[in-house]
């Protein structure tokens, strides 16, 4: 069993027409996609601050002087 393909597809689409009705479902596929486009950008902002904190700690760990002129 994979995925739905040809008549099953459609038999598929015919039921959600009749239990949703044709005018809620492009409501509902519009907010699929606006949760899915959130989703993405939450996702990616979590990695990108993953990756900052990762490097943040190995900037810090380099030893400082405060005066770097050989005596």
């Amino acid at each position: 069993m994979g995925i739905p393909s040809g008549w099953e597809l459609v038999i598929l689409l015919g039921v959600l027409v009749v239990l949703f009705g044709a005018t809620k479902l492009p409501t509902a596929a519009r907010a699929i996609g606006q949760s899915i486009r959130i989703f993405k950008a939450e996702t990616k902002g979590a990695r990108s601050e993953q990756e900052a904190s990762a490097l943040a700690p190995q900037q810090e760990n380099r030893p400082q002087r405060d005066n770097d002129t050989p005596r």
